[in-house]
């Protein structure tokens, strides 16, 4: 099979801030990419069950799951254990955001060509991740911002500036009144996308709105591309509420 090609520019890949896990959670995240290595069957079921239910710990595993994937299969390609994590991992992959493909880009391309080489049955899973990852070079992550009240627009305005300038796609603001608004600002990251992104809106809206954000995740969500909202709470900009620099 052939190598992948060159994939982006640097005019035409944006570079987004990020805010990686905390180091205990990178821990985490190494020890999981492991267990999918694990001789014992059991351990490796566990893992594998786990990170296909929840798609953020999927995403924060994923640089270790491609470094154990890629070592295993320069140690002992054919071996069983090797054979079974391999296919977890390129499984996982493809469920994966494109901002998370093209964070391991070098990384994986290199486990594709390993994958590629050691042969076994594993070259449709490869060949779509190959797609997958010359797509994703195009992507750009999208914030939604729901406001509660009109007073809290020019905040958002400033927000969407902010976010666009770091290489988001920004659609027009929405205001879904003050029943719907949270008590708490929040993010909201939309299934797999990439949690380092979702971790930085986390810091921005914080900031932006002058309280501490929420962050989760909308597992049953299938985003196509990265894709979050980040909703301003009810307190904010109202009249005996919290003031912001913005506030109309």
């Amino acid at each position: 099979a052939s190598a992948i090609g060159p994939t982006t520019t640097a005019a035409s890949r944006a570079v987004l801030p990020r805010v990686p896990a905390p180091a205990a959670a990178q821990e985490a995240a190494q020890r999981r990419g492991e267990a999918l290595f694990n001789p014992d069957r059991d351990s490796r079921l566990a893992t594998t069950t786990a990170l296909t239910l929840d798609p953020a710990l999927a995403a924060d595993t994923l640089p270790a799951a491609i470094r154990s994937a890629t070592a295993a299969l320069r140690s002992a390609p054919a071996a069983d254990v090797t054979q079974q994590g391999l296919a977890s991992t390129l499984a996982l992959l493809e469920r994966a955001s494109p901002s998370t493909l093209r964070e391991n880009d070098g990384a994986l391309q290199a486990l594709l060509r390993t994958a590629a080489a050691a042969g076994g049955t594993v070259d449709a899973s490869v060949q779509r991740l190959r797609g997958a990852l010359a797509r994703s070079q195009r992507s750009r992550p999208v914030v939604y911002i729901q406001i509660a009240d009109e007073r809290q627009r020019p905040v958002a305005q400033a927000l969407i500036a902010q976010l666009a300038a770091a290489g988001y796609t920004t659609p027009a603001i929405e205001n879904t009144g003050p029943a719907r608004a949270p008590d708490q600002p929040a993010v909201r990251s939309q299934g797999a996308s990439d949690p380092d992104l979702a971790r930085w809106c986390q810091r921005v809206l914080s900031a932006a709105v002058g309280a501490p954000a929420s962050l989760g995740v909308l597992r049953n969500a299938r985003a196509t591309t990265d894709t979050y909202e980040l909703w301003f709470d009810k307190a904010l900009c109202a009249p005996g509420g919290r003031s912001a620099p913005g506030c109309a």
